[in-house]
């Protein structure tokens, strides 16, 4: 019996003890929060180790803190968990949890159900719920359950939301007619993009994937023509280079497909270099122009030289954008308020940038190798096929292009005028695998 009574007066002081910690742990936050650093207070509390120790009077005068608070959660980087349920405001918490939702994070029928339910209780045309939408419909997407995805995309085009581009919610639509062999409509979504967005060169070379299927070269070509212009020379991935070569391949103009090599080694050659430099290293010159221009409210004018040294569509990223906003808004807290949890949370954002631009160099750099691999195909394949027949190597000509009033010679040696492009239509009539 006395062994017995000495086992529970040991477990009730360690039990104790463990409360005292969280509980000191969580109104040292929360003194944060109330003396002005609101995004370094919250962040200090999601770093409670043990959060289901946070005494329940803690936890109301966090409630409480956080009723009002319509703004902060915005800029919150440190995940939440499911151990910290009911320490902030119902509202707050709800907000929370959709602003930091990923569609990654989405993982079984049961994650879909809570998201699904988490949507229905926040506010209407709130970016909260939009941004859950969004990454719903991602998700939805990645998992080829496109209907769910179709239906989630539809309720945010017919919302007033203004945090996702309605632009880029109409390429998602074409995506998702495409996964489900939905050609016309996919090129009817894919057309409705406006050419002053900057979603508009994605939606061409996208389209163009849905002529490669019906085995419409020539319509390929005529889109990829905009594409692999010099105008978009920042901003054309890899994949336009692969698909412009079998399109060539497929019309038989082996000297296109040569050229076009050349031209993807100029072009990406310097660009892995200095991707590898910066997943290595989190940190360039570039990198870290982006994030002041974040900081400042700006958006990032990505120029030849820096697009050199950046992941592609660096600037449309939600996720950096967002950290380089706690970023300003902690770096002016640390100079008001500074203390330890000012610093902490400043070394847990630039890391976490740091990272993300990691990611998002290893996925260029991934995307650049996968085509390449498909594009040294290609160019074998031509190889041998000259090879082996002399007289379709006489086909590698130029091909020739009609906008329907003259004809001009392909690839373009003088200027180029924007309005022309994305009118012309290849004649490829007289390749042996035309239509093949």
């Amino acid at each position: 019996m006395k062994l017995m009574l000495l086992v529970i007066s040991f477990l009730f002081q360690t039990a104790a003890f463990a409360q005292s910690v969280a509980g000191e742990e969580a109104v040292q936050a929360l003194n944060q929060y109330k003396n002005g650093a609101k995004v370094s207070g919250i962040e200090a509390l999601l770093r409670v180790s043990k959060p289901k120790q946070i005494p329940p009077d803690v936890k109301s005068d966090w409630n409480q803190a956080t009723e009002k608070d319509n703004e902060t959660w915005k800029q919150i980087g440190t995940r939440w968990t499911a151990p910290f349920s009911g320490v902030l405001d119902g509202n707050f918490e709800n907000h929370l949890r959709a602003w930091q939702l990923r569609a990654r994070d989405i993982k079984s029928s049961a994650d879909e159900r809570s998201v699904e339910e988490l949507i229905s209780v926040l506010p209407e045309n709130g970016d909260a719920k939009t941004w859950a939408q969004w990454q719903l419909a991602m998700h939805y997407g990645i998992e080829n359950k496109t209907k769910s995805a179709s239906r989630v995309l539809q309720s945010i085009l017919d919302s007033d939301q203004e945090l996702i581009d309605q632009n880029q919610v109409l390429l998602a639509v074409a995506r998702i007619f495409y996964q489900e062999n939905r050609l016309d409509l996919s090129a009817k979504y894919f057309r409705m993009i406006d050419k002053s967005s900057d979603y508009w060169l994605d939606s061409v070379e996208e389209r163009a994937w849905i002529t490669t299927k019906q085995k419409a070269y020539d319509k390929t070509l005529a889109d990829l023509t905009t594409t692999l212009s010099s105008l978009w020379e920042n901003k054309t991935g890899p994949e336009s280079f692969f698909l412009a070569m079998f399109s060539n391949l497929k019309l038989c103009d082996y000297k296109r497909i040569f050229e076009l090599t050349s031209l993807f080694k100029k072009r990406f050659l310097p660009r892995v270099v200095a991707l590898q430099d910066l997943e290595r290293r989190g940190f360039n010159d570039a990198s870290q122009y982006v994030i002041d221009e974040f900081k400042d409210g700006d958006h990032p004018k990505i120029n030849s030289e820096r697009a050199l040294k950046l992941p592609r569509f660096v600037d449309r990223d939600e996720l950096l954008k967002r950290e380089a906003e706690a970023l300003q808004i902690v770096e002016d807290e640390q100079k008001e308020n500074g203390n330890a949890l000012t610093s902490v949370s400043l070394m847990n954002i630039k890391n976490r940038i740091a990272t993300r631009f990691k990611q998002l160099a290893r996925a260029d750099l991934e995307e650049i190798k996968k085509n390449l691999t498909k594009i040294q195909l290609v160019e074998a394949e031509a190889i041998q096929r000259m090879h082996l027949n002399p007289k379709l190597a006489e086909k590698k000509g130029r091909s020739k292009i009609s906008d329907g009033l003259s004809t001009i010679e392909f690839p373009y040696d003088e200027e180029v005028w924007l309005d022309e492009l994305d009118n012309y239509h290849v004649d490829a009539r007289g390749c042996p695998t035309k239509g093949g």
